[in-house]
């Protein structure tokens, strides 16, 4: 079966097409899966294979192609993943003035074009779309060759490419059971995909590489080598000396976050007294700098990928954006979080959404950027760590909703 995967942009859009990408491998190989993500989506593309009569002998090979955009963050991703890739151009709509959204314009028509090309040339007989801009065009490629379209909306609220591409897909995965805004006929709900957490380790097995907190020390050297200031003097095989402390794990989603970031440097000293901290900045984003004091139980890392889990595994508590990849990984770990959601005039509010969901299912806090931040923040991470019951009660309700991831 040729399968074609698009969306891009950021992680959130990229990742779980990544993972579905690898199980579905494993499935229609006939290896060995662990079926938590191909369980969900396979069946959209189980009626789809049905509706339009697909041979069993194409289904049970397996060719994938993904799209996405030229100079995308998706297009290294795929290259590491081993998947093959063809970029295209695409117009970006964006909810603020800028000189962009005129020349975009002319990238739509250009961005089609290429797409069916691509599609005419690959003939898969699938296409999967994982949001984002680049995705209309390949999903309206689709429709005009009268390729069947499956697509997956991970937020609580849907985004405005997706709202488009559903109105040419024939199946539209949601990761939330109150999402709203879609033909309810088309609907499935099957979670979020994530990637497998025993990835990571399998791939650190096959390098002889160390696993664990001996990853944060890897991290850190690495870092160092790329003359980024921070103090990577640790030579102890775990990864904190005071390993009695609880461990925080703040992040700022893939993209990082500066705002987070600033907050977290600033109240820092006060935190260090009460957590051992896993601080990943964003690329281009370390600013240890900032920060005179030698600190032991403070390590900071620009971008995690396989060993993210093994940061998520050491951590008591999560702090992060409410993407919905983020908090699906996040809940998919049993992890208690703190999120703290984009505001919506940096965003369409659907990490708010996202965000409020989580907290009312008992899974997460959640903290809006104001005045007061860096006091909200310092103090929301204290009192939780003070308090056991509190932690276990939001880990056993993430768990709850990492059952549909």
């Amino acid at each position: 079966m040729r399968i074609i995967f698009t969306g891009g942009g950021t992680a959130g859009h990229i990742l779980p097409n990544i993972a579905i990408i690898k199980e579905l491998r494993k499935n229609l190989c006939n290896e060995e899966g662990n079926g938590a993500i191909s369980g969900a989506i396979s069946g959209a593309f189980d009626s789809v294979k049905q509706k339009y009569e697909i041979p069993r002998a194409i289904r049970t090979a397996c060719e994938v192609l993904y799209i996405g955009l030229r100079d995308g963050p998706e297009k290294q991703i795929c290259a590491k993943a081993g998947i093959d890739f063809d970029g295209i151009y695409a117009g970006k709509f964006r909810r603020y003035f800028s000189i962009n959204n005129f020349f975009d314009l002319f990238k739509i028509p250009i961005g089609l074009i290429q797409s069916l090309f691509i599609l005419h040339r690959f003939k898969p007989q699938v296409v999967f779309s994982k949001g984002g801009y680049v995705a209309v065009p390949v999903v309206i490629a689709a429709k005009i060759l009268k390729i069947p379209v499956v697509i997956h909306e991970g937020d609580f609220i849907p985004g405005l490419a997706n709202k488009i591409c559903a109105k040419f897909a024939d199946k539209v995965c949601v990761a939330f059971p109150e999402t709203r805004g879609f033909d309810p006929n088309k609907i499935i709900l099957t979670g979020m995909p994530v990637r497998d957490v025993n990835e990571g380790k399998t791939h650190r097995q096959k390098q002889n590489r160390p696993t664990g907190a001996e990853r944060v020390e890897e991290g850190e050297a690495r870092i160092q080598k790329q003359n980024i200031v921070m103090k990577s003097e640790q030579k102890d095989e775990d990864s904190f000396k005071n390993n009695a402390k609880p461990v925080v794990l703040i992040m700022g989603g893939s993209l990082g976050a500066e705002s987070i970031n600033r907050a977290v440097w600033k109240i820092l000293p006060k935190l260090l007294l009460h957590a051992n901290i896993i601080h990943i900045t964003g690329k281009g984003k370390s600013g240890i700098k900032f920060i005179s004091a030698k600190l032991d139980n403070y390590k900071q890392i620009e971008y995690a990928d396989d060993e993210l889990f093994d940061f998520y595994a050491q951590s008591s508590l999560v702090v992060s954006r409410a993407g919905a990849s983020a908090i699906a990984e996040i809940a998919a770990q049993n992890k208690p979080s703190i999120l703290i959601p984009l505001g919506k005039k940096a965003s369409r509010g659907e990490q708010t959404a996202n965000a409020e969901y989580m907290r009312s299912i008992g899974a997460s806090e959640v903290i809006y950027q104001n005045e007061n931040f860096e006091n909200e923040l310092e103090k929301k991470i204290i009192n939780l760590l003070n308090n056991k019951k509190k932690l276990r009660d939001m880990s056993s309700a993430a768990k709850k909703f990492g059952e549909l991831c």
